[in-house]
């Protein structure tokens, strides 16, 4: 090959990646309406406190947002609304075009495209010393029924083979179901270490009460969590794109320096 077809390849080369990256935005609204759970998720999205007072919004999956839409202008707005509502209005493509921090099952495979996972979280299971002074010890997801067990509103409890009716009472905040723990309303709950932990971040250290012990759910694989969008034409575009984005941030290792940023504190600090 002579030098005037190396340097015609090498310049068509970098215009037609120039041109790639140009356009890549183009596959995005004019302004990104993002929806997350008003729950929060720490150490996920959550919002900072000032004097006990919501601030700013924070957290893994707001960072990682950031690193993909912030280079290229791209406008976008997340807002903290009640999670069943969120997942309808995007899977009808109401006013929202994407949520983040969701686990997948049969249901939401259907519903929504989905990326590819950006972080795993790990189950345990809680419970009160005072109502459980022998403790619980759990091993098999089948033994899971034989006991009260207090989940979120919403949430993913089919990958632990459960239904909706076998959750005995459900609540809106964790800080809820703890309490329904403690006072004896519920046996057990099911959530990530990683998000309980997460709580002290926003000054609600739950796992600080002596009076409730856990332990991990034998048996179950982490689970990973995704963004999703609407099966819509735009929805696929839009799943495309952040699935490049964040193949990109995963082979820079940004993911996973964003997630030892988050996950360190709340982890190392749980006991």
């Amino acid at each position: 090959m002579n030098k005037h077809i190396i340097l015609t390849y090498l310049a068509y080369s970098c215009i037609s990646s120039t041109i790639a990256l140009a356009e890549e935005p183009r596959e995005l609204p004019s302004s990104l309406h993002i929806c997350n759970d008003d729950a929060e998720w720490p150490p996920f999205t959550y919002f900072s406190r000032v004097a006990g007072e919501k601030s700013k919004l924070k957290g893994y999956s707001v960072d990682v947002l950031s690193a993909i839409l912030t280079p290229i202008n791209q406008p976008y707005k997340i807002d903290m609304i009640n999670w069943n509502r969120c997942k309808y209005d995007v899977m009808h493509s109401k006013r929202y075009h994407m949520l983040v921090d969701a686990s997948l099952n049969e249901q939401r495979k259907k519903n929504f495209f989905y990326t590819d996972k950006y972080y795993d979280t790990h189950t345990y299971y809680f419970y009160a010393k005072a109502h459980h002074p022998k403790g619980i010890s759990i091993s098999s997801l089948k033994e899971l029924k034989q006991y009260r067990l207090a989940g979120m509103k919403g949430y993913n409890y089919a990958i632990y083979g459960l239904k909706e009716s076998d959750i005995s009472i459900y609540k809106n905040s964790q800080q809820k179901i703890f309490y329904m723990l403690l006072h004896n309303r519920a046996d057990l709950h099911l959530e990530r270490i990683e998000i309980i932990a997460g709580f002290a971040a926003i000054g609600e250290n739950l796992l600080g009460n002596n009076e409730i012990l856990y332990a991990p759910l034998p048996n179950v694989k982490p689970m990973s969590f995704h963004m999703l969008f609407p099966k819509t034409s735009q929805g696929k575009k839009l799943r495309d794109f952040f699935n490049r984005a964040l193949k990109n941030l995963k082979s820079k290792s940004i993911l996973e320096s964003l997630l030892k940023k988050h996950l360190d504190p709340v982890l190392n600090n749980r006991q």
